[in-house]
């Protein structure tokens, strides 16, 4: 630990307080004899294909959110995490590697900043073996003027059990520093890494100096200023030999902004292969220790008006689960697919048996009657709060665009008529918008109820509750408060 420290002391780039552009990983992690197991193993497969395989081999990832105490926003969603994981994916499919988060994230109380010694103890304390650890942190600080982005652990030294990746979550969705960090998981260093000695920029000593790596070009280190002009290189820096750089500003393994990275060389993509085959061949491509839920679905009817109920069957599975457990089952509906929240049309608490089991639900889905004429999106979703941990929670949640379809109400209607309890006035007119104004009358004149609302689409569908009301002859009235429009509906209560 004191040579990782020495390290973030002395030589991380000189930048502003509070700092949180650059890594943490560092060589001066591996003993001597490590850092020499290193060079070998780079000597030996560094030339070799990277195209190995033709498949994918999966690797498991295990999230962690660590979350201060008293905090009300963990400050990552799932969805971002998603996200940056499917952008590594892109990067290291060429390398035969597929990363896939194994059950679902931990949520952890810590604290709100982490130093590499306390680092170590959180992961002590929550490692899921065979899979790589990767811990999300509000920051990860040097000194009180020095904060990170992110440390990984090499591979070649140490126990595996002792391996782990630390990230910043605000540097997370940068769509880089994650693939930065697993690239030092998977032994890449970075490519201006001085600890084997200068890498000349004519190449004569790149496979035993800088990187390691050849196909790399020699780097000068990108963080330094005055070196980049957006993600161009505009630095007249010269080598001992004389030679001036021109650095690989789109290689991953750089310090190049996040927003210009986007590649990893040949040989690097070859030598991630051969760690992912070798060193980092304990790492599980099954997620089988946790139990799974799925749900599946079959809709009769996709195509409904505002007033029907859509009739639903849903599947849903439970496979290898361990003891008796409470699980949450609901369906909404909602506008947009982006939105995070819906409306609930129903909701369950399911008890499940160890084992494994099926269970099938016929439902009648009530919509909303102020739902009007469109494209919706009905979700279902089990165990919607992630209070169990499984082997993935991509089955969880099963989307259906559902339509709703007016066209056979009449333009401006009220029905039923007579009424019981529930009347429900209904208009179309494309033009018209605004606040408006729904007032039912006793036949002598007498208000009863009024209703207020926006129609800020082509139709609106209002529902009036007249169970209160006494057996009779009412009139509505439909006004819109600042446009010369009103219409009158009479009607009998029953």
């Amino acid at each position: 630990m004191s040579k990782y420290l020495y390290f973030l002391l002395f030589f991380l780039p000189i930048g502003s307080l509070a700092q949180t552009d650059f890594c943490g990983s560092s060589i001066l992690q591996l003993e001597e004899e490590n850092q020499k197991a290193a060079r070998e193993f780079y000597q030996k497969d560094r030339h070799l294909s990277f195209l190995r395989s033709n498949t994918l081999d999966s690797v498991a990832i295990t999230i962690h959110l660590v979350n201060p105490p008293g905090a009300n926003d963990i400050g990552l969603s799932y969805a971002e995490i998603e996200r940056e994981i499917a952008g590594a994916n892109r990067v290291f499919g060429s390398s035969g590697i597929f990363f896939y988060i194994c059950g679902s994230p931990r949520i952890i109380e810590g604290a709100a900043a982490y130093n590499y010694s306390v680092a170590e103890q959180l992961n002590r304390a929550n490692y899921i073996p065979k899979t790589i650890n990767i811990y999300f942190v509000d920051e990860i600080f040097v000194s009180e003027e020095r904060f990170l982005c992110g440390f990984a652990f090499f591979p070649f030294a140490g126990d595996p059990n002792q391996r782990f990746i630390f990230m910043d979550k605000d540097c997370s969705t940068d769509g880089s520093t994650l693939i930065h960090e697993l690239g030092h998981f998977y032994g890449l260093f970075h490519t201006h890494e001085i600890a084997f000695g200068q890498e000349f920029v004519n190449g004569s000593n790149c496979d035993t100096a800088g990187d390691l790596i050849c196909d790399t070009a020699a780097d000068p280190n990108l963080s330094r200023p005055g070196l980049l002009n957006n993600c161009t290189y505009v630095g007249n820096i010269i080598d001992s030999q004389g030679d001036f750089y021109a650095p690989p500003v789109r290689n991953f393994m750089s310090y190049a902004p996040s927003f210009c990275t986007g590649e990893f060389s040949i040989e690097q993509r070859a030598l991630m292969r051969a760690v992912h085959e070798n060193e980092n061949s304990y790492l599980t491509g099954r997620c089988d220790f946790y139990p799974d839920f799925m749900v599946n679905s079959n809709l009769k009817n996709k195509t409904i008006n505002s007033i029907s109920a859509i009739d639903a069957e849903y599947i849903l599975e439970f496979i290898a689960v361990e003891a008796t457990t409470n699980v949450g089952f609901r369906v909404m509906l909602f506008d947009d697919p982006e939105q995070t929240t819906g409306i609930i049309l129903y909701e369950e608490e399911l008890t499940l048996s160890p084992g494994n089991e099926i269970i099938n639900l016929d439902l009648q889905l009530e919509i909303p009657p102020s739902k009007v004429s469109g494209t919706y999106y009905l979700v279902a979703q089990i165990d919607p709060g992630q209070r169990v941990i499984e082997r993935t929670e991509q089955n969880n949640n099963y989307r259906i665009e559902v339509q709703i379809d007016n066209s056979q109400f009449p333009g401006l209607t009220l029905f039923p008529n007579p009424v019981q309890k529930e009347t429900f006035l209904f208009y179309r007119d494309q033009r018209m918008r605004g606040f408006y104004t729904v007032r039912v009358f006793r036949y002598d004149g007498v208000e009863v109820l009024r209703d207020q609302g926006f129609k800020n689409s082509d139709e609106i569908l209002r529902s009036l509750d007249l169970s209160d009301l006494n057996p009779g002859i009412y009139i509505a009235y439909l006004s819109f408060d600042k446009i010369n429009f009103s219409h009158s509906f009479k009607f009998v209560k029953r």
